[in-house]
Formats: structure tokens, sequence, C-alpha cells
């Protein structure tokens, strides 16, 4: 009798790769699609932060500065 076709345990290690190996795509996906999701947040911070900033100091009180205020 061939080894391979009684071996159970190999078959049944065969099979958790296969899950593991789903499951890891599957993981791959939702990180990657939450990545995507801060990375598009963190963009509209980078862009408008700074006008953003520049209208607190203007409301409390202080000097506008032109200079890297415009993007």
């Amino acid at each position: 009798m061939s080894e391979e076709s009684k071996n159970s345990f190999k078959e049944l290690e065969k099979l958790e790769e296969e899950k593991y190996a789903n499951n890891l795509l599957d993981v791959k996906k939702k990180v990657d699609g939450n990545l995507n999701s801060v990375h598009s947040m963190l963009n509209i911070v980078d862009v408008y932060f700074s006008k953003l900033l520049g209208y607190f100091v203007s409301m409390i009180g202080g000097e506008k500065s032109d200079k890297g205020m415009d993007v």
C-alpha cells in the first residue's frame, strides 16, 4: 500500500494549509482596504490643514502670513 494514500495526517496538513492561504488573502484584502481609507483621509488633512490653521489664527486675531499658506 502506498504511504500517501493511507497517511491522513498529510491530507489534513494540506487542508489546513489551504484554509490558512485563503484566510491570509482575506486579511490582506481587508488591511489594504483600511490602508487606502486612511491614506485618503490623510491626503484630505494634508491639503486642508494649513488653510484651516490659517483660518483659526485669523479668528483669534493673529496676523495671516501668506508664506506657505497657498498650495
